[in-house]
């Protein structure tokens, strides 16, 4: 069985519009060295997939830096690799972009048809976690199914969530609405396994009904007769909907338990740009606890609490608690940061007191002085 797998890089990103503002969702910085693309496209490298598209929407520049010819993700090849797909590859206009995912399908059509796979794989880059494609297309295979959605438990948001209901056999019965019951739920993890010839066949039909609920008008739609199976992934998981939830993403990689969930499956590992940086210098002045830290940092002050990214520069007798600080960014002498995003290549002043919360962070926008 040949498969291919397809990433959306922008799916629902309109509550992460301070971190989007620069970027697509799915070169969103994570982790003090990872980009949110990371995660699918480590997932389909492990699983042996290596002809992968990239749909994009807008605001692209810094993913096509990150993958560049798929190198690192060890993708550069003669034939399939990675590609990304611009918006409009189908040729459709009437539409500034495409805004759902029966759009963004019909729109990859060209590209879908014209490979030999007989299988796709669909990713979101919205959910932070390490999933096991491979596993997920045995199950496929295995129930001749015309497609397998992935599914993972979250915590229960602000919004009730979609809950797929299936059988003892896995088979998808009906799309409900949570209960309330408990504050964990069962969810799509906008990972699914299509067979193509239905891909085709749905994504057409859809969209000539104006169409644009994935999940409940194209899979939910004929459930009686197509071969819908959902595999369930046992394990962490975040969905980054929201700057709150990155930001309680990113503080739960301070977790040994969550690293390792994450990070230490060695048939699994979770691939990005490599850069060149010295390992980070901590001054006889640092002090640093609970840290996860990138390579190329000098730090001189107290850190605690913190996600601080790669080439940052955190001067003496300054605090950083609670915060997560992207590549580039320097607080000077004396600066107080707590509970504070600072995109990428931001200075924070001497002296300067900087403070938020958990449920609500302050953001710096990328390139600022404070």
């Amino acid at each position: 069985m040949k498969v291919a797998g397809l990433i959306f890089s922008d799916m629902r990103s309109a509550g992460l519009s301070e971190l989007t503002a620069v970027r697509t969702a799915a070169a969103i910085p994570f982790g003090a060295r990872y980009r949110l693309v990371d995660f699918p496209l480590s997932a389909l490298v492990a699983a042996g997939i290596s002809d992968i598209g990239v749909w994009t929407r807008s605001e692209y520049r810094s993913l096509i830096a990150h993958v560049g010819n798929g190198k690192d993700f060890d993708l550069a090849r003669r034939n399939g690799g990675i590609r990304i797909l611009p918006p409009f590859l189908n040729g459709v206009r009437g539409r500034e972009t495409r805004k759902n995912r029966v759009e963004a399908l019909f729109d990859a059509l060209d590209f879908i048809e014209h490979t030999d796979a007989e299988t796709w794989v669909l990713c979101d880059t919205d959910t932070v976690f390490n999933p096991d494609i491979g596993a997920l297309l045995a199950v496929h295979e295995k129930k001749e199914a015309d497609l397998t959605m992935l599914t993972v438990s979250l915590p229960v948001g602000k919004s009730t969530p979609a809950v797929p209901i299936a059988d003892a056999s896995g088979r998808l019965l009906s799309i409900g609405r949570y209960a309330g019951e408990g504050d964990v739920c069962t969810v799509c993890g906008e990972i699914y396994a299509v067979r193509r010839t239905y891909l085709c066949r749905a994504v057409r039909e859809a969209f000539e009904r104006g169409e644009q609920d994935f999940y409940r008008g194209v899979i939910g739609r004929n459930l009686q007769k197509d071969r819908v199976f959902v595999s369930h992934h046992n394990g962490f998981s975040a969905r980054i909907d929201s700057l709150e939830a990155y930001f309680a993403a990113s503080m739960a990689l301070l977790s040994f338990d969550v690293r390792a969930d994450l990070f230490a499956h060695k048939d699994r590992p979770i691939l990005t740009k490599i850069c060149n940086y010295p390992p980070t210098r901590y001054l006889k002045t640092a002090r640093a606890e609970d840290v996860l830290c990138g390579d190329g940092s000098v730090i001189a002050g107290s850190v605690e609490h913190s996600i601080i990214f790669r080439n940052v520069e955190i001067g003496r007798t300054s605090v950083v608690r609670n915060s997560i600080l992207m590549s580039g960014t320097v607080v000077e002498e004396g600066a107080v940061l707590d509970g504070v995003i600072a995109d990428k290549n931001v200075t924070v002043r001497a002296g300067r007191t900087l403070t938020g919360r958990a449920d609500l962070p302050l953001f710096l926008a990328k390139g600022s002085t404070i």
